[in-house]
């Protein structure tokens, strides 16, 4: 029994540098926001994000993207057990369409308590989330922009200065 106990005693020692030590790992995380226009108006999208504020326009009948992705180097566990937290996630803020054939807009900050609006957009918005490998992941957001999203706009005439170059 003496034996025993001194094994295990042993095999702890030998296992403890092992499982407490950390190692440097490279994690990403890529958010990729797909906009499908299936209408006869133009559009900009702006999304804000924990790592930064990219804008695109989406030309009638046409499709857009935008890329986030936000690579770090991260201490894990000996196991490699670990989640990503929250800066090294890529988290959206805010996300603004703009209308600009008729100067209406929505602004996800806006409607985000408003269950109907809500609703209506969740009914265009398909979300994936993928891990391609431990701590790389891959969110894709693609929103459809058709007829039956447009009520939830709103008249923002300050968009004529807003995006001037658009209406000159």
């Amino acid at each position: 029994m003496k034996n025993l106990i001194k094994h295990i005693v042993i095999w702890i020692f030998i296992a403890i540098p092992f499982v407490s030590c950390e190692k440097l790992v490279q994690t990403r995380e890529e958010l990729i926001i797909n906009v499908n226009n299936k209408t006869n108006k133009e559009f900009i999208l702006i999304c804000e994000t924990n790592i930064g504020t990219k804008q695109i326009y989406i030309n009638e009948l046409e499709s857009a993207t935008i890329n986030f992705v936000n690579e770090q180097m991260v201490e894990v566990d000996f196991m490699g057990l670990s989640d990503l937290g929250e800066e090294q996630r890529v988290i959206t803020k805010d996300t603004k369409l703009y209308n600009l054939t008729d100067t209406t807009y929505f602004k996800w900050s806006e409607i985000y308590n408003n269950e109907i609006e809500k609703d209506i957009y969740f009914q265009h918005v398909k979300m994936t989330h993928t891990e391609n490998a431990h701590l790389n992941y891959t969110l894709c957001d693609t929103l459809t922009i058709d007829s039956t999203l447009l009520p939830i706009f709103k008249k923002d005439y300050s968009m004529l200065e807003q995006f001037k170059e658009y209406y000159q």
